[in-house]
């Protein structure tokens, strides 16, 4: 034993398992920090499609109420035609 200790085996092993611990830890640090800024944007972009989808729904419904409106008149017009006729 006091071989090893004399020739750094022990303290290299040592100071290499703590460099792999640091090292992994880092790793898990970072790909926590990228999956947290990647769910940030999907979160981003989830809202804003929300918000395209409520634009187009208000947009439909007001294309809606004027095909509505358009059909009303044809209807009123198609009757003065055929009083007229």
């Amino acid at each position: 034993m006091d071989d090893l200790m004399n020739d750094g085996t022990i303290p290299l092993l040592v100071i290499t398992a703590i460099a792999l611990v640091v090292i992994w830890q880092a790793g898990a640090h970072w790909r926590a920090k990228t999956l947290a800024s990647r769910e940030a944007e999907y979160r981003a972009l989830a809202g804003r499609a929300l918000r395209v989808q409520e634009v187009a729904g208000d947009q439909l419904a007001r294309i809606t109420d004027q095909i509505a409106e358009f059909n009303n008149r044809m209807s009123v017009i198609e009757g003065i035609l055929k009083d007229v006729e």
